[in-house]
Formats: structure tokens, C-alpha cells, sequence
């Protein structure tokens, strides 16, 4: 998921996204910072720090992992 999304990801994308998600591993590809900077104003990096995604994640029951 995100990859045809390249310097769009957003919150609201990322909720759609955990919303929707099948069973398995699925992976979210995002580069907070790379397209817009690395700033408050980036909303990919807003969105992965965002309590609402969190949230939504636990609900969700979504183990979070990085990519290494």
C-alpha cells in the first residue's frame, strides 16, 4: 500500500488503508520527509505519527514493524 500514493500519504489514506486491510502481513511503503521535507507540515510523517492511526492500528489489531 502508498506505493501509487508516492508524496500523498496522508492520514486519512493511512486509516482508509488499516480500515480495509485483509488478513497477513501487508506493508505500508512511505518515505516521511523525502517528497515534501521533513517538517511538521509533511503529512506522511504527520500521518505515522498521528494517535488517530495508532489507534486505529490497535483497534485493527495491526502489529507495527520497521523494515529491517
Amino acid at each position: 500500500y502508498g506505493h501509487h500514493q508516492t508524496g500523498a500519504v496522508d492520514a486519512r489514506y493511512v486509516l482508509s488503508v488499516i480500515r480495509d486491510l485483509p488478513a497477513g502481513v501487508n506493508e505500508l511503503y512511505c518515505h516521511p520527509g523525502a517528497y515534501v521535507g521533513a517538517s511538521e507540515n509533511d503529512p506522511e510523517l504527520a500521518a505515522l505519527l498521528s494517535p488517530a492511526v495508532r489507534a486505529a492500528c490497535e483497534r485493527a489489531g495491526v502489529e507495527l514493524r520497521h523494515y529491517a
